[in-house]
């Protein structure tokens, strides 16, 4: 019996993977077709996606869903080279409710948190805090960490580069950095509007007056509070966030994605909302992003008179 159920397991695995890249090359045909005269009004078909689509898990802003989160990131950072041994330096970016630090320091960490609006947890009160913007400057001496870190944040900046140039500036030689953000823009959820909007890939089945006035309608709820607008996103995508840690001079110690390849039904059924928008299967897949960066541990620096 184990022998007949590893063929079918088998089998079943070359079905699935023949049914995705056959679903592969019909989406690529669509992205490479040239846009459309004119776009579908989508308008009349909203309340159906509404209905057929459940949005996305509740995120939790909750005593114990914000302690959870924490604990599951302060021990993926624990993992990281050096950071086994208590006293490091450590500074976290776009620190929201700052529960990560809060481990981290409980921990034995030397903690720094940062955002431009103080919205701690009660629980990191006391880890020191400082509002700044990271894509302008942070305000801390050069190479002062030897961790930094964010969440969810890369995805929000409204200048990229600047935010990571200022974050390698105050980054130890040999220090290292650690992002992890999404759900990128072009992705099923990327425009952040899955607690209000429950079908996936809204930012392109809709014209954003639509998507306005749905969402003035409807409120918009998100990071646990009621919003006038939705997060801020600078919609970059992925080839891009790859070519600016490329272009950093740092060592890429890991990186890697999450896919989310589960709906892409709807570009199948709703062709020419996505056409002509230069989109790449790569871009409405890969929601999330996980890079681990170290900084030159010396730079070379041009000597006078040559």
């Amino acid at each position: 019996m184990p022998f007949f159920r590893r063929r079918l397991a088998s089998a079943l695995r070359f079905l699935n993977n023949r049914s995705a890249a056959k679903r592969r090359r019909a989406v690529d045909r669509i992205l490479g077709a040239p846009a459309p005269v004119q776009r579908e009004d989508m308008a009349h078909y909203f309340d159906v996606l509404q209905a057929q689509y459940g949005g996305v898990p509740e995120y939790g802003y909750d005593p114990f869903s914000t302690w959870q989160r924490g604990a599951e990131r302060a021990k993926d950072l624990l993992s990281l080279s050096g950071m086994q041994r208590p006293g490091g330096t450590v500074l976290e970016v776009a620190c929201g409710d700052g529960m990560t630090g809060f481990l981290l320091a409980g921990y034995g960490h030397d903690v720094q948190l940062t955002d431009v609006v103080d919205w701690r947890d009660g629980r990191a009160r006391g880890i020191a805090f400082t509002d700044s913007n990271v894509c302008e400057r942070l305000p801390f001496a050069e190479a002062s960490y030897d961790l930094i870190y964010s969440y969810n944040a890369f995805e929000h900046f409204p200048a990229p580069a600047s935010a990571l140039s200022e974050i390698v500036r105050v980054c130890r030689p040999g220090g290292l950095m650690y992002f992890q953000f999404g759900p990128l823009y072009a992705s099923p959820w990327g425009l952040h509007a899955y607690r209000m909007l429950r079908m996936p890939y809204p930012q392109f089945l809709f014209s954003a007056e639509f998507i306005k006035e749905k969402l003035q309608e409807m409120g918009i709820q998100d990071l646990g509070q009621e919003l006038s607008d939705l997060q801020f996103t600078n919609q970059w995508r992925v080839d891009q966030f790859h070519a600016l840690w490329e272009g950093s001079q740092c060592q890429i110690i890991d990186e890697h994605v999450y896919r989310d390849a589960g709906h892409l039904d709807l570009i199948e059924r709703f062709p020419q909302r996505f056409q002509g928008r230069g989109l790449t299967y790569d871009d409405l897949t890969i929601q999330s992003v996980y890079v681990t960066l170290r900084k030159p541990a010396s730079t070379v620096r041009p000597t006078s008179g040559s």
